[in-house]
């Protein structure tokens, strides 16, 4: 199982990707890039949604997975809602239960390239190698041009020491 360290640099690469800041100067935020782009296609009352952007913002992650955990379920074929809530218990070092909502998001529709390269990170993470190598190979077919997945490949036939 990785440790904390290894953690740590899987989610600074995912801050690098996902804000296109790699060889840029980063400036502070108070919640990540891709955050306010899934909050957009959240249809939620106005109260919950203001709560849930501040709790993000305070990076109160416990009470934006309340929050989200109640939402699915009374919509429980809501994929905002589920993306949402995965990329939330990712930043809260929940790697497992984010693999586990990004797949039963899957089942309600295709997930996007950002979503399915944090499925694959959180495999990484749990210590699921071969189920991330299939991640990233999809990935790598879905966008050549995009050199984190290579990278990822090579990081996870170096860790397995399978070289051929």
């Amino acid at each position: 199982m990785p440790g904390a360290a290894y953690t740590f640099w899987v989610q600074l690469l995912l801050v690098f990707w996902t804000t296109g800041a790699v060889g840029q100067d980063l400036q502070p935020s108070s919640e990540p890039a891709l955050l306010p782009r899934l909050l957009e296609n959240l249809s939620i009352d106005p109260a919950r949604r203001s709560a849930l952007q501040t709790a993000i913002s305070k990076r109160d992650y416990p009470a934006a997975e309340e929050l989200l955990a109640d939402e699915a379920k009374r919509d429980a074929k809501s994929q905002p809602v589920l993306l949402v809530l995965a990329n939330i218990l990712f930043l809260d070092g929940k790697h497992l239960n984010c693999a586990v909502v990004l797949k039963k998001a899957e089942k309600l529709a295709e997930l996007d390239e950002q979503n399915r390269f944090l499925l694959a990170l959180s495999y990484v993470t749990i210590g699921k190698l071969n189920w991330a190598r299939e991640e990233f190979e999809r990935l790598s077919q879905l966008s050549p041009s995009n050199a984190a997945y290579p990278y990822w490949l090579s990081r996870i036939a170096y860790r397995k020491t399978d070289f051929n």
